[in-house]
């Protein structure tokens, strides 16, 4: 519940369900996001150069159900591009990666220095 209402978590989900609106799941270089994502993203309206950054940073996060990923540029004066992917979930609303319904077997228990000294010799 706190994490819901963090401002900055807030924030985040709101540019991901914007630029869904906007892009789907296009790539797409940071300055040519629709005006409404860049507001969102930089409501101080700070430039490309911060907007590029902030993405940046933003790589890897996961929110509202999506993922933002980064694409390196091709050439020395290319641009990187962003694209925004939906995120898969079980139907505990965990991501993908995570399985609760298949616990793993225990562990045999680990021998001790004494008996691992024994099974050495």
């Amino acid at each position: 519940m706190i994490k819901a209402h963090d401002p900055h978590r807030q924030r985040i989900s709101e540019l991901f369900q914007t630029w869904d609106q906007h892009h789907g799941d296009d790539a797409i270089t940071a300055a040519a996001l629709h005006d409404e994502v860049k507001r969102v993203a930089d409501p101080q309206n700070r430039g490309r150069q911060y907007l590029a950054a902030y993405l940046s940073k933003l790589t890897g996060t996961r929110a509202a159900g999506f993922v933002l990923t980064r694409q390196e540029p091709v050439g020395a004066w290319r641009a990187a591009t962003y694209s925004l992917r939906r995120t898969a979930t079980d139907g505990m609303g965990h991501r993908e990666h995570r399985d609760h319904r298949t616990p793993m077997p225990p562990m045999v228990p680990m021998p001790d220095e004494v008996e691992a000294a024994e099974w050495t010799l």
